[in-house]
């Protein structure tokens, strides 16, 4: 899906989601149970501050910050 925000976010933010998925996108495909929910949430991140906030960060620690905030 297309990100929002500013034209300079946007920009950014798609470098920095086509880099993970092509870093772990092939990882990501083979996921199931709570991992898979994970990924379909990561796919439908359209928040382009979303991957801006989360560059250089690791799938675990993103996995875990959507484990706290899938409990509130």
């Amino acid at each position: 899906p297309g990100l929002k925000g500013s034209d300079r976010q946007i920009e950014w933010g798609r470098e920095l989601r086509g880099a993970f998925f092509a870093k772990y996108g092939d990882d990501m495909k083979k996921c199931t149970g709570k991992s898979a929910e994970f990924a379909a949430y990561l796919h439908a991140q359209t928040s382009a501050k979303y991957w801006i906030e989360s560059r250089g960060k690791m799938p675990q620690t993103m996995a875990r910050e959507w484990q706290i905030l899938s409990r509130t």
